[in-house]
């Protein structure tokens, strides 16, 4: 395992012998790299999405030049997250589920809405829990992009 170094440029356990020129430039190499995947990722470079984490989404509705609509959204479901087993019997009512290991433990579902795919198709592709400005809503099967209806990581800077 590798020093840590803290914000400071202070090793925080392990090598004595580090000078401040080295803790200064392995803390801009740090940086450097931190950046350069938040701002300026390529498609083949994307980070794969994970849930609970917070993106930009681009409203469907082309309201003009210059005029479009950013909100934060929060990833609620990607590929890995998908449970083929679950997807294949949840259906447009709601039923009653009980635990495997537990059979005292039950649920019952809610009526998977007709737009959410069963399995997500691609890494990049989520369900995002928007925070619009008038209200909050879900939008099922976006796409990684800057096209209307699609999510991008934010930009740091």
């Amino acid at each position: 395992m590798g020093d840590a170094v803290t914000g400071d440029g202070s090793a925080a356990r392990g090598d004595p012998e580090m000078t401040k020129a080295e803790k200064e430039a392995f803390l801009a190499d740090l940086y450097t790299d931190q950046r350069r995947v938040m701002t300026e990722v390529t498609p083949d470079e994307t980070p794969k999405p994970t849930i609970g984490r917070i993106v930009i989404y681009k409203s469907k509705i082309d309201n003009g030049p210059g005029n479009d609509v950013f909100s934060p959204a929060v990833v609620i479901r990607t590929k890995d997250t998908c449970v083929e087993a679950v997807s294949k019997r949840w259906g447009p009512e709601p039923q009653k589920v009980t635990s495997a290991s537990d059979p005292s433990v039950t649920h019952e579902t809610a009526a998977r809405p007709a737009e959410v795919a069963d399995m997500l198709p691609d890494d990049t592709t989520v369900d995002l829990l928007v925070h619009g400005l008038g209200k909050d809503y879900r939008e099922y099967n976006v796409k990684f992009g800057t096209g209307f209806g699609e999510w991008q990581w934010p930009t740091r800077g």
